[in-house]
């Protein structure tokens, strides 16, 4: 809940490209959006042991959740996503599906 919002999210995103071996990333109430979805998806393609991302309460939206279900399948090791409060709609759970 440290409110990193888009540009820490960038800052993340390129620490992540270092630390490869990552298992989980908990990051609620981040206040992320769009921008920072996008943002943080490229450090997250860098990690190959990542099986937990929570991103709940981060006002993702539509786009955003787009970017990140496009992201996340390259993360073969993912078993959990939460995203929750992000305002998802009927057309963002199937993208995630």
């Amino acid at each position: 809940e440290c409110k990193i919002g888009a540009g820490g999210a960038k800052y993340l995103s390129e620490g992540l490209s270092h630390i490869t071996d990552i298992r989980e990333l908990s990051l609620p109430c981040n206040d992320l959006g769009q921008e920072g979805a996008e943002e943080l998806v490229e450090g997250l393609l860098q990690t190959t042991m990542l099986s937990a991302l929570d991103l709940t309460w981060n006002s993702i939206g539509q786009e955003g959740i787009r970017a990140l279900a496009l992201g996340l399948q390259q993360c073969r090791r993912l078993k959990k996503v939460s995203l929750g409060g992000n305002g998802l709609g009927p057309s963002a759970e199937r993208e995630l599906s």
